[in-house]
């Protein structure tokens, strides 16, 4: 992506404000996957974190009441997992 910087062979390193800022204002031109790993990015942000793997495993029994609920697959080998329950908002529908 142009004006991004993707550094290679390092550790990982949390994003800068303004990087996020850069991405969530990208406009993609006619590459649609280019368009979809965005949406998919900012819809993970913007849900506390939510990793790929849960994304992908959502449900629609998983979005009522204005919220949406999951586990993180990391959790389930304990006994008592982390449930994470977050507000669907405009920016996330």
């Amino acid at each position: 992506m142009r004006g991004i910087e993707v550094r290679k062979n390092t550790l990982p390193k949390d994003l800068s404000k303004e990087d996020i800022i850069k991405l969530y204002q990208y406009l993609t031109e006619k590459d649609l996957s280019e368009w979809i790993a965005q949406k998919y990015f900012i819809f993970c942000y913007l849900d506390q974190g939510m990793n790929f793997t849960a994304l992908a495993k959502l449900t629609w029994k998983q979005i009522g009441n204005e919220r949406l609920t999951y586990t993180r697959n990391k959790t389930l080998k304990h006994l008592d997992p982390d449930i994470f329950s977050i507000k669907v908002t405009d920016e996330t529908q």
